[in-house]
C-alpha cells in the first residue's frame, strides 16, 4: 500500500481536508475477501458482490385479487358465464384449459388456468350456483400481476458494497438464494489511554471505556474486535498494534492523538508502521490521522467523543467504502435554519439537526455528547465566514443518529 508520510513534512503537519481526501481515495488499499453467509447472518453486512435476478417473479401470471378468472376475447360480456372449478396458490386439480365463456374461482397469489387473461374482483361479480354474472365486461390483463411484475430476471438485487437491508431478504428467498456473499470486513478498535478500564470492568478506578464500545457500534458490516484498553505506553502500543494487524483488515485507534507528553499513539506507529498525514486543518477532525501497519489501513481516533465519531465518519468511512468499492459516505444539501460566524482559525466542524432538507447548528464542543445524541450530521465551516439562514452548506450524514 502506498502511504504519503514522505511527503508530510515536520512531525505534527497540518493538511487541508481535500489533501488528507486525496490521499485515501489514491492509496493503494487490499481487496477484501468475501465469504458466503445464510441470510440471516447477512443483515447489515456489506454486500461482497454485486447480485442479479436468475428468474421472473412471478415467473407466470398470477392472479392479483380473489375473483374469478375468466377469458377476454372478441365482444365484450358480462355473462352468464359458467363457473368451473377454482385455483388457490397452493395448486389442486386445477381448471384445465379455460375457454371463452367459462370461469373459474381464484384467489390472491394463485396463477392463472391457462386460456385466462383477466382477473375479475369477487366484489363485481354475482355467482349463482355455477353461473356467474359481471357487474361490468372486462379487460384483458385486468388485476393480473405479469410474469417479471415484482423482479425481472437481470435485475440487480443487490450492489458490491451495499448494506444488506431487510427487505432484500424477501427478494432472495423470491429466488430462491438462501447464502449471499457478503464482505469479510475484519475491524480492530483500540482505546488507549491509562485511565480507562474496560466497559463494566468491577475495577474500583478508572474510567469506564464507552469510546470503543461507540465505534464498534457504528461497525456493524464489520467482524470488530474491540481490545481492552491500552496504557500510555509506547511499546506496549506498537506490540498490540502489530498483534491487531496480524487479524484485521483495518484499525482504529482511539486517544493519544494530540501533542501532549503521553500521547503515544501516532509515535507507536511510525514505529511499527506509516503515517499518511497526522492531521487536518479543522477545527475537532484536527488530530484525526490515517496510516498503515504493514498493509492494514489504521485511523487515529481523537479521544473526545464528537472528534471521534466525526474523524470516523470523515476518514474511516471514506477508507472503508475504499475498501469495499462503494461509496458508504452521505453527503446532501442542505439549508441552514440561523446564522453562523466561524470564530476560529481554522475550517470547524459542526454537528447538526437535520429535518425537511433543512440543517440547525447544534451547541459547538469536542466534548457536547448531548449535541451527538441530538445531531442527524455535520458540516465543515470555512473559518473567518459569517453564514447567514438561508444559507445553503455541504452536509454528512451521521450513521449513528439517522
Amino acid at each position: 500500500m502506498t502511504g504519503a508520510s514522505d511527503d508530510l513534512g515536520p512531525p505534527r503537519t497540518l493538511l487541508a481536508l481535500e489533501e488528507a481526501r486525496r490521499i485515501i481515495a489514491n492509496a493503494r488499499v487490499p481487496v477484501l475477501h468475501s465469504e458466503t453467509v445464510r441470510l440471516r447472518e447477512a443483515l447489515g453486512r456489506l454486500a461482497g458482490a454485486t447480485i442479479h435476478a436468475r428468474t421472473d417473479v412471478p415467473c407466470r401470471p398470477l392472479s392479483a385479487m380473489d375473483g374469478f378468472a375468466v377469458r377476454v376475447s372478441g365482444r365484450p360480456t358480462t355473462g352468464p358465464l359458467t363457473v368451473r372449478g377454482a385455483v388457490f396458490p397452493s395448486g389442486g386439480p386445477g381448471v384445465g384449459l379455460l375457454r371463452r365463456g367459462e370461469a373459474a374461482y381464484i384467489s390472491t397469489g394463485a396463477p392463472l388456468p391457462r386460456g385466462a387473461n383477466a382477473v375479475v374482483r369477487i366484489e363485481a361479480a354475482r355467482r349463482t350456483g355455477d353461473m356467474l354474472w359481471l357487474a361490468r365486461p372486462a379487460r384483458r390483463n385486468q388485476d393480473v400481476l405479469p410474469p417479471g411484475e415484482s423482479v425481472s430476471r437481470g435485475d440487480v438485487l443487490l450492489s458490491r458494497g451495499e448494506p444488506i437491508r431487510a427487505v432484500h431478504v424477501g427478494a432472495f428467498l423470491a429466488q430462491r438464494m438462501p447464502r449471499v456473499p457478503v464482505a469479510r470486513l475484519r475491524v480492530s478498535v483500540l482505546p488507549i489511554g491509562d485511565e480507562l478500564v474496560a466497559d463494566e470492568d468491577p475495577a474500583p478506578a478508572g474510567t469506564w471505556d464507552y469510546m470503543g464500545p461507540t465505534i464498534s457500534t457504528l461497525l456493524p458490516f464489520a467482524q470488530v474486535e474491540l481490545c481492552p484498553p491500552s496504557p500510555d505506553d509506547r511499546p506496549r502500543v506498537e506490540r498490540t498494534l502489530l498483534r491487531a494487524a496480524r487479524h484485521a483488515d483495518l484499525l482504529f485507534t482511539i486517544g493519544g492523538s494530540s501533542v501532549g507528553a503521553k500521547d503515544v499513539t501516532k509515535a507507536a506507529i511510525r514505529g511499527v508502521g506509516r503515517l499518511w498525514f497526522e492531521g487536518v486543518r479543522v477545527n475537532v477532525l484536527k488530530r484525526g490521522a490515517v496510516g498503515a501497519i504493514g498493509k492494514v489501513p489504521t485511523v487515529v481516533l481523537p479521544g473526545q467523543l464528537v472528534s471521534a465519531v466525526t474523524v470516523y465518519h470523515e476518514h474511516g468511512l471514506h477508507l472503508i467504502s475504499r475498501l469495499v468499492g462503494r461509496e458508504l459516505r452521505r453527503f446532501e444539501r442542505a439549508t441552514l435554519t440561523r446564522g453562523v460566524h466561524v470564530d476560529h482559525p481554522l475550517d470547524s466542524t459542526y454537528l447538526l439537526r437535520l429535518s425537511g432538507g433543512e440543517a440547525t447548528p447544534l451547541p459547538w464542543g469536542v466534548a457536547r455528547m448531548t449535541a451527538l445524541l441530538q445531531a442527524q450530521g455535520f458540516a465543515v465551516l470555512d473559518h473567518g465566514r459569517s453564514y447567514r439562514a438561508g444559507d445553503r452548506i455541504t452536509v454528512q450524514r451521521l450513521w449513528v443518529n439517522s
